[in-house]
């Protein structure tokens, strides 16, 4: 249920920024209303594009932005993420500590929101030529109100693309080495999460199983851990990041 009510959220906020109809009088609504009242009115800031689809090719990576805000008179675009949480003003703080080579930022929600919204920021100033300013978290909970930035974490951010960078130059450079073995039948593409189809060719797990028309597959685990293998020898990892300040000296605790 509390799912479902986040997507009918989403939905009611992208329906409002595109000047379609929407509940109005619905508690969501209200938290939609007040942003745009209180933190876009008064800085001349106008809705850019609802549910923005981008993609890193380099990375192979892609993903979808709930709401991006320009500044006309600049070009500066911001990022908003909508998030229908009643603990979210809790969640930006953590009392573990991520992985290293992150062990410098909390384990927490708040943290992990800052890294997806820092990845937005990464990829539309490197693949699109946008100049990105804020990053916003939304909370459309109607029993919890909250609106906060978060840091633009560049630094984590572009070890992590880099990283995701080399290990996709890795997996195009042992499918170019090896086809018949590491490229999909199906696509052309590196065979990640190999299988093998019924008639004995190579695909990857989610080619086959969109395939229309339908194909059988069985996984292939000796030839997964040997495309692994591959790319684990090709693959040139950038040194992490190292004396980045901690997440408490970046994020105060109210937001």
């Amino acid at each position: 249920i509390a799912s479902h009510r986040g997507t009918d959220a989403h939905w009611l906020a992208e329906c409002f920024f595109n000047g379609l109809p929407v509940r109005w009088w619905d508690k969501e609504m209200s938290l939609v209303l007040a942003f745009a009242r209180t933190h876009m009115i008064p800085h001349g800031l106008v809705a850019h594009s609802t549910e923005k689809e981008i993609v890193c090719i380099d990375a192979d990576l892609a993903g979808s932005i709930d709401l991006l805000v320009v500044d006309p008179t600049s070009g500066v675009i911001h990022i908003v993420d909508h998030k229908r949480s009643d603990k979210l003003r809790a969640s930006m703080r953590g009392y573990g500590k991520m992985a290293a080579p992150f062990s410098h930022l909390d384990d927490c929600k708040g943290a992990a929101y800052a890294l997806q919204t820092s990845i937005y920021q990464y990829v539309l100033e490197r693949d699109y030529g946008m100049v990105v300013g804020d990053r916003v978290l939304l909370s459309l909970h109607p029993d919890a109100p909250f609106v906060t930035s978060v840091p633009y974490l560049k630094d984590e951010v572009a070890y992590l693309m880099e990283r995701r960078m080399a290990i996709v130059r890795a997996r195009r450079a042992a499918a170019e080495a090896e086809p018949e073995r590491f490229r999909c039948a199906l696509t052309g593409a590196p065979a990640t999460d190999a299988v093998r189809l019924g008639d004995g060719r190579i695909a990857m797990e989610k080619a086959a199983q969109v395939a229309d028309p339908p194909v059988s597959f069985a996984p292939d685990k000796d030839l997964r851990a040997a495309f692994e293998a591959a790319v684990t020898s090709k693959a040139v990892f950038p040194p992490p990041p190292a004396a980045l300040l901690s997440w408490r000296r970046r994020m105060p605790e109210g937001g």
